[in-house]
């Protein structure tokens, strides 16, 4: 049995796998309006848009904020390969979500304000990226932690298991 807790204050998740606990160093910064970093003033705004994803894993044309990994106990569903730079080589998906503004766009096609009105947004999970920053899932600091970590969620898979990750303030 494996099960996964990390507070969202901390640089280590722990690990809990039947009698072994082992860390992972981690961290979930995210680029928004609440600390100045998305948009960035030399990129093309346009392209700093973040877009929400429905719960079938859909890219939508909804303008949003990322947010930082959701608080609550979520099941990880799933374990995909990936080659882009950002989630290689392995992503760790679950099923978390949570809602948030959809933004106004202005004409130049960047952030302009939040709309009023609320979208769910899933996807997120772990993985190791080279950026310094996520969307909002989890970045585990070295490759070798994650291959461990996918290691073990793939086992629980094989054993008719569901991981759990729980994830608190």
């Amino acid at each position: 049995m494996i099960y996964i807790q990390w507070s969202q204050h901390d640089r280590q998740m722990k690990i809990i796998e039947d009698d072994t606990v082992w860390y992972a160093t981690v961290s979930c910064v995210v680029r928004n309006e609440l600390n100045g970093w998305r948009p960035l003033p030399y990129k093309d705004p346009a392209d700093e848009i973040v877009r929400a994803i429905t719960e079938e894993n859909i890219l939508t044309d909804i303008p949003v904020m990322p947010r930082p990994f959701p608080v609550g106990k979520w099941e990880i569903t799933s374990v995909e390969d990936r080659h882009d730079k950002y989630r290689k080589p392995f992503l760790i998906l679950t099923d978390a979500f949570q809602e948030l503004d959809e933004w106004e766009l202005t004409p130049e096609g960047g952030y302009d304000k939040p709309s009023g009105l609320k979208v769910k947004d899933y996807q997120y999970g772990i993985h190791f990226s080279e950026s310094s920053t996520t969307q909002g899932c989890i970045k585990v600091h070295e490759i070798g932690d994650l291959v461990r970590l996918v290691q073990s969620c793939c086992r629980e898979f094989d054993q008719g298991e569901t991981p759990v990750i729980e994830v608190v303030t």
